[in-house]
């Protein structure tokens, strides 16, 4: 299936955190990059491990759509 992102929640703590934490404004270019984005996955669980592997970044959660249809799929952790 095709998922649309509409919206993210990142998990931007990580163990290198007190080395060099990640700047507001890479938060925002990767948040941007992810919206709006379509994804050929095979489900929820899978769309937030091809997130996680492309960013690197836990995923809070996420909203998405498939970019045909109205069905709205919103995936807690």
């Amino acid at each position: 299936m095709k998922f649309q992102i509409t919206a993210i929640s990142i998990d931007w703590q990580d163990e290198f955190d007190w080395i060099q934490p990640i700047s507001t404004d890479e938060k925002a270019r990767i948040t941007a990059g992810i919206v709006g984005s379509v994804w050929q996955v095979d489900d929820c669980g899978d769309l937030i491990a091809a997130i996680t592997s492309a960013t690197g970044w836990s995923i809070n959660s996420v909203t998405c759509l498939p970019p045909v249809g109205p069905s709205i799929h919103v995936l807690p952790l």
